[in-house]
């Protein structure tokens, strides 16, 4: 018997044969989203999140692209506020914008992405200083609501994940890597500070997501480069795991799953992660060293794997025939006996053409139903 979506990705979470293997993509950039629903979306940020549901559905995606908390209404008012789901900021320039964390971005319209040029912690006296966004302030659930609207209009009920910051990468990304890690060995209290007030916000506002619905809880949180983990696996070990593990336990208590997303080689402190009791683990990147079929051996029994379709090569640059391929090495690496969710290894970018897109979700529909057969 067909499984909703949402059961579909919870089965998998929990380390079941669910009647196929899940889909997911983390987020697909919006001039890909255009190309494949055939429609030209810049309007407000709630017509941006109906054509992505919209997209969604025509590739049948089974968990919702993730969900990031909205403005505050009092941050937003009197300003000229960036239409986009995915960075709520406000305009300088054109192209310069900040957002409520002090942070400021550069919009390159050529690669349809903003990149960070600011932070807003310079020291650690700017701690107790900085007025941090507060995480009940209305208008925190607003693209969250926009989503299911959307999914209940187009009838595509897909399983809805949220995004909370996570202790390691939101905290440098409040002062840049380098002060934080210099901050870590000088003054370590300062840095426990600052990644508790990071927690405290990812613990209000993901239980604000999970009584709006939420049914799974992204921890954003890289922490490792392709070489390996951006700080030591003993640093990572003593500060980032409690925290980790703190914001799994609670969400866990209220009832839903758990996964964690970072890019990189963290093959070091894999054993680590397992350790907080997350459910599942994104993106599993092929291009730092993260080979599926090991951590599926090694970890399969603990730990719920999602992504490893190359973004680097195959998905950008590949043909619909080397896509196709990839997915049928993955599914027959990571999909017996449940516990695997196939997306890509980070996200669509403006550089993966929309017919390789369209070729991965088909491969994983076709290759990916259980019982699985031999893929060769």
């Amino acid at each position: 018997m067909a499984q909703t979506c949402r059961e579909r990705v919870l089965c998998a979470l929990s380390l079941r044969e669910p009647d196929r293997v899940p889909l997911y993509e983390h987020l697909i950039n919006t001039s890909v989203v255009n190309r494949l629903i055939n429609r030209k979306v810049t309007g407000t940020v709630e017509e941006q999140i109906k054509a992505w549901v919209r997209c969604y559905k025509k590739l049948g995606i089974d968990m919702s692209f993730v969900i990031l908390p909205g403005p505050s209404f009092e941050f937003a008012k009197g300003r000229d506020m960036v239409e986009s789901p995915t960075i709520p900021a406000f305009k300088v320039t054109e192209n310069t914008w900040i957002d409520e964390w002090g942070r400021t971005y550069r919009y390159m319209p050529e690669t349809d992405q903003a990149f960070m040029i600011g932070f807003s912690i310079k020291d650690e006296h700017d701690i107790d200083a900085f007025d941090f966004p507060k995480p009940n302030s209305p208008g925190r659930l607003s693209i969250l609501k926009f989503a299911k609207k959307a999914m209940k209009a187009l009838d595509h009920q897909m399983a809805i994940t949220c995004w909370v910051p996570g202790p390691f990468e939101h905290t440098n990304l409040l002062m840049g890597l380098d002060k934080f890690i210099v901050l870590l060995y000088n003054n370590p209290r300062a840095a426990e500070k600052l990644m508790d007030i990071v927690t405290d916000f990812a613990l209000q506002i993901g239980q604000m997501f999970i009584e709006e619905g939420a049914d799974v809880i992204d921890i954003s949180d890289d922490c490792a480069y392709r070489s390996g983990p951006m700080i030591h696996p003993n640093l990572y070990r003593k500060f980032i795991v409690p925290r980790v593990k703190r914001i799994a336990e609670s969400f866990h208590s209220r009832g839903v799953k758990v996964i964690l997303h970072s890019d990189g080689n963290l093959n070091p402190i894999m054993d680590d992660l397992v350790s907080t009791g997350i459910d599942g683990l994104h993106s599993i990147e092929p291009q730092s060293g993260m080979d599926l079929g090991l951590l599926k051996r090694k970890y399969g029994g603990k730990i719920c794997l999602l992504g490893n379709i190359d973004t680097s090569q195959t998905l950008p640059f590949g043909t619909t025939s080397d896509v196709e391929e990839e997915v049928k090495r993955r599914i027959r690496e990571a999909g017996p006996g449940g516990g695997y969710i196939l997306s890509s290894c980070n996200s669509i970018s403006i550089a993966v053409p929309p017919k390789n897109v369209i070729a991965m979700f088909r491969a994983a529909r076709r290759y990916g139903r259980y019982p699985l057969k031999t893929v060769e």
